[in-house]
């Protein structure tokens, strides 16, 4: 399956330089690519409403993308990390507190293909 995430740059509670962030990007990069059952196809960079966030786009069984997700949000001191299923056109966020943004809310997603 197609599953696109968008993972949120920004720690609370720390600077978040530019080179912080690039950090954070390139960390995710890598620990998506070096995941046995995931592919990752694209990456690049996008301003949230209120972050830099990096956008990917994956292939691979839909629980596989979701573990990794998941294990990034744990590692990058997220809150949660929104995914977005495109051949089902669903959307969930994961991650130790994905619960406290409620439901996934297309209109906050950004998209892969710009």
């Amino acid at each position: 399956m197609r599953i696109e995430l968008n993972i949120g740059l920004n720690i609370e509670g720390t600077a978040n330089t530019q080179q912080q962030r690039d950090s954070r990007a390139s960390f995710a990069i890598a620990e998506i690519g070096n995941s046995d059952c995931v592919i990752l196809v694209g990456t690049r960079r996008a301003q949230s409403a209120t972050e830099d966030t990096l956008v990917t786009i994956c292939e691979g069984a839909a629980q596989s993308v979701t573990d990794v997700a998941t294990d990034l949000a744990y590692s990058l001191d997220q809150e949660a990390i929104a995914l977005f299923n495109v051949e089902t056109g669903v959307g969930e966020l994961v991650g130790p507190y994905a619960d406290r943004w409620g439901a996934f809310n297309p209109k906050f997603f950004i998209r892969f293909a710009i």
